[in-house]
C-alpha cells in the first residue's frame, strides 16, 4: 500500500530526467513507505479510521490555521514519497545506525592510559530537507513526549 501510484512516481522521476522503470516503481514506493512510516507517531491528529492500513487520511490536522479535509492524503504526502522512493534509487532510506557517540579511536597508549577519538561519528542516519519541508507541517510540534499542561 502506498499513497502514490506507480504512473505518478514514473511520471514525477521523468520530469525530472530520473528513469523509474514498473519494475523499479513499487520497490521504491515501498521503501519510501517504509520511511514515511517511521514518522507514525509525529503526525498531527489520528487516523480516519483506526482500521486503516496507512497513516492517512487522518482528521484533526490544521495547516496554516485550517483544518484539512479528513477524507483525502494530502498532495505533499504523495509528492514526499515520490521524493524518497528517488532517492531510494541510490541510498538506503533506513540505514541501521551503530550506536557511537564519538568517531573512531584514532590513537591509544597503554602506559598512564591515554586514548583519541576522532571528529563525530559517521554512523548518522541521512537528512532529508526537502522532504522535511514538505512534511514539517503535517507534524506535530515540538520532539519528544507531548502533552497539556494547564494551570488550577
Amino acid at each position: 500500500m502506498t499513497y502514490a501510484t506507480d504512473a505518478e512516481l514514473i511520471a514525477y522521476a521523468a520530469a525530472r530526467g530520473v528513469t523509474v522503470t514498473e519494475a523499479q516503481a513499487p520497490v521504491l514506493l515501498t521503501k519510501a513507505m517504509d520511511y514515511l512510516d517511521t514518522l507514525d507517531a509525529r503526525w498531527q491528529g489520528e487516523r480516519t479510521d483506526h482500521e486503516q492500513e496507512l497513516a492517512w487520511p487522518r482528521s484533526g490536522v490544521f495547516v496554516n490555521g485550517r483544518e484539512l479535509d479528513s477524507a483525502t492524503v494530502p498532495a505533499a504526502i504523495e509528492r514526499a514519497q515520490m521524493m524518497l522512493a528517488i532517492l531510494a534509487m541510490s541510498m538506503d532510506l533506513l540505514p541501521a545506525i551503530k550506536a557511537q557517540q564519538s568517531g573512531a579511536v584514532t590513537a591509544k597508549s597503554v602506559g598512564d592510559v591515554s586514548l583519541s577519538y576522532g571528529n563525530g561519528s559517521s554512523n548518522m542516519a541521512p537528512l532529508f530537507p526537502a522532504v522535511a519541508t514538505l512534511l514539517g507541517p503535517y507534524l506535530r510540534l515540538g520532539g519528544g513526549s507531548n502533552f497539556n499542561v494547564s494551570r488550577v
